[in-house]
């Protein structure tokens, strides 16, 4: 009696099975390893490269804004009688609203902070150095009393650490507006 075809069993076409030998796996694998090790090197170097190049973005944009902050308060100084501290890492002023304003460098904390009404506001961290020099009325030589000063100077430096250090130097004048 012959069976109903769906009861028959299913033979298969050939009694040849596909696959990979051992060996074949073995040297693919092998070349995997060849290739992950040729390349692991150059993409992480360029992660670390992107980590670095965000923070030195970072750090910049931060010095920056310091320094147009600092450089936009002296525009408002009334008069050189309103200097009341002129020294190379601190100066302090009353502005033309009558706040007296201190912009402070922290080389311990290598901090840049500025000061009003009680109430300090760090404006950039990473600051290596910070020169104030206090020009006078007649451009060139230094002056001695805050009468004599035309022109504020500001240099800053930041400076980074950690497996590629970075640092730049951020200069910038502002002509006293009473002057």
């Amino acid at each position: 009696m012959k069976l109903p075809r769906h009861f028959r069993r299913a033979r298969p076409n050939s009694t040849k099975i596909a696959g990979f030998t051992m060996v074949e796996m073995v040297a693919s694998l092998a070349i995997l390893g060849v290739l992950a090790a040729v390349t692991a090197p150059v993409l992480s170097g360029g992660i670390r490269n992107y980590f670095q190049a965000v923070e030195m973005t970072k750090e910049d944009g931060s010095a920056r804004l310091a320094l147009e902050r600092m450089l936009r308060d002296l525009r408002w100084i009334k008069s050189t009688a309103d200097l009341s501290t002129m020294t190379s890492s601190q100066i302090t002023f009353v502005d033309a609203g009558g706040n007296t304003v201190s912009f402070i460098y922290d080389g311990t904390a290598k901090t840049l902070s500025r000061q009003q009404g009680g109430n300090t506001n760090v404006l950039a961290d990473n600051v290596t150095s910070l020169t104030l020099s206090y020009l006078a009325t007649d451009g060139q030589s230094t002056a001695a009393v805050a009468s004599q000063v035309l022109y504020v100077t500001v240099q800053m430096t930041i400076s980074t650490s950690g497996n590629q250090p970075y640092s730049a130097q951020y200069v910038g004048s502002v002509r006293l507006y009473s002057a």
